[in-house]
């Protein structure tokens, strides 16, 4: 399984495009990286899929419109 490092984190944000870390789990984020190590065609695939999501759901094309909405409910 690939990992996003990192602690915390929204994981509608990451998807299946990694995995988030509980925090202090050390282990687990040495582990994903040793996978890494192990095979930089995986790390690379991975970073690839993140950047893809990200093009694809996180533009300001799109999220301004959602941001707008929520103040226009708040203010109404």
């Amino acid at each position: 399984m690939a990992h996003i490092f990192g602690v915390g984190g929204i994981p509608e944000t990451v998807g299946d495009a990694g995995s988030l870390h509980e925090f202090g789990d050390v282990s687990s984020m040495a582990a994903a990286l040793d996978q890494f190590m192990q095979s930089p065609a995986a790390a690379r695939n991975l970073g690839e899929k993140a950047r893809a999501r990200a093009q694809s759901k996180f533009t300001a094309e799109q999220i301004v419109p959602r941001y707008e909405a929520i103040y226009r409910r708040v203010l109404d």
